[in-house]
């Protein structure tokens, strides 16, 4: 039991590092398009999202692929559904932040905000959708998976928006943002809370399954 623990104890930190970093590389490949592509108009952002975010978690997906239990999934399909549910989520989360703020204008701030982090919260979970789909097939309980990735991305949000205006002194999140030093610690710190929320998550079901394994 100590071995496993001990085990389990280094994939939550091997997690949530892989997470990190590439959090960070998310978000210099997002302002790097910037430079590379021509102004779109108003799909500039979504695109530049979407492609940021599949390759950020495409890289995430394939460091995590030699943490935890390789039988449930495969190097390839596990990348592959990080970066689907990376490259839907930015672009989604940033889109229904823009668009919720007009209809929700005249409500107190505490409401307003709890309607936008409450939809980030969903788009969350469902990019962590097709990380299910894998995880359930061997894996008791892998339900909680979508929550803890409701959470991480809602506290993410929180946490980004939070050290946004730290670093920015009141300037609005976006041209800080744009900022190459500014925008890798935000792209950093919202890959290591979803990395932690995802890595807490896994270490309670793998520990769960063997708790059953143990009974049996």
């Amino acid at each position: 039991m100590i071995e496993l623990w001990r085990r389990l104890g280094q994939l939550l930190l091997r997690w949530t590092l892989v997470s990190t970093l590439a959090g960070a590389l998310a978000y210099g490949v997002f302002l790097g398009l910037a430079v590379i592509l021509p102004e779109l108009g108003p799909a500039s952002l979504s695109i530049r999202l979407a492609i940021a975010g599949g390759a950020g978690g495409l890289a995430a997906g394939f460091l995590q692929r030699g943490s935890g239990k390789m039988d449930w999934r495969t190097p390839r399909t596990w990348a592959w559904a990080t970066a689907a549910g990376w490259a839907v989520g930015l672009p989604a989360a940033a889109g229904f932040s823009v668009w919720i703020r007009p209809l929700v204008v005249d409500l107190p701030d505490g409401f307003r905000l709890g309607f936008i982090l409450t939809g980030v919260g969903l788009i969350g979970a469902a990019a962590a959708f097709w990380q299910w789909l894998l995880l359930k097939k061997s894996l008791e309980g892998a339900l909680w998976w979508l929550l803890a990735n409701g959470i991480g991305w809602l506290m993410a949000w929180i946490l980004v928006l939070a050290i946004g205006l730290f670093l920015g002194a009141g300037e609005p999140l976006p041209v800080v943002a744009d900022r190459l030093g500014h925008g890798l610690i935000l792209g950093a710190c919202a890959g290591f809370v979803i990395g932690l929320e995802q890595g807490i998550a896994l270490v309670g079901l793998i520990a769960q399954e063997a708790w059953i394994e143990g009974k049996k």
